[in-house]
């Protein structure tokens, strides 16, 4: 690693075709990767290369072209390390904005 290099996280959406347990509309996926760039830009440019990479040509994975970056403060990245953050303002209460955004019964994710 270069000493201006740091460390990133990028979430990156794609969409799933063909999957038969998507019986009503699209499955997508919010996918988070890490890695170490020398700035936002080059995060973001490496993450969309490594998302078309993901997807593939002309499969059943479609990259939305939607990328979100993160820059890591710390420099070693350990247990308890914060990898991702993104503040939303919102008008919500706690339980409909986690209704909305987190936990409307179409995810496929397990809770806590």
């Amino acid at each position: 690693m270069t000493p201006s290099q740091g460390w990133y996280s990028v979430k990156c959406l794609f969409r799933h075709e063909n999957d038969p347990a998507a019986s009503e509309g699209h499955l997508y996926e919010e996918r988070i990767i890490v890695l170490r760039a020398q700035s936002l830009d080059d995060a973001l440019n490496m993450a969309e290369l490594e998302a078309k990479s993901y997807a593939g040509d002309g499969g059943d994975v479609q990259y939305c072209n939607f990328a979100s970056a993160y820059h890591i403060a710390d420099d070693e990245l350990t247990e308890r390390t914060e990898v991702y953050s993104l503040l939303r303002q919102s008008p919500l209460q706690i339980s409909e904005y986690v209704d909305r955004y987190y936990d409307e019964g179409t995810e496929r994710v397990q809770r806590g």
